[in-house]
């Protein structure tokens, strides 16, 4: 589901735009860009070092999740 359309865009602080990758759609906090959208069931997320650090036993272990090399 799009996130415009599950309601994340009413969540403050944040707003929606198209991404820097040309994605459709992603969610910023400011300028920043925090996640973009590839399709329904595919999204680029941007954590910082310290919540990679924090979620790092559960991330290990995920079959859903991949970490790019050199990205952290």
């Amino acid at each position: 589901m799009r996130p415009e359309r599950s309601g994340a865009r009413r969540w403050p602080g944040l707003t929606g735009g198209q991404a820097s990758c040309g994605s459709e759609y992603c969610l910023l906090a400011g300028s920043v860009e925090l996640v973009h959208f590839h399709g329904e069931q595919e999204a680029d997320a941007r954590p910082t070092r310290r919540m990679i650090a924090r979620l790092q036993p559960a991330l290990s272990h995920s079959t859903a999740l991949r970490l790019r090399a050199n990205s952290g």
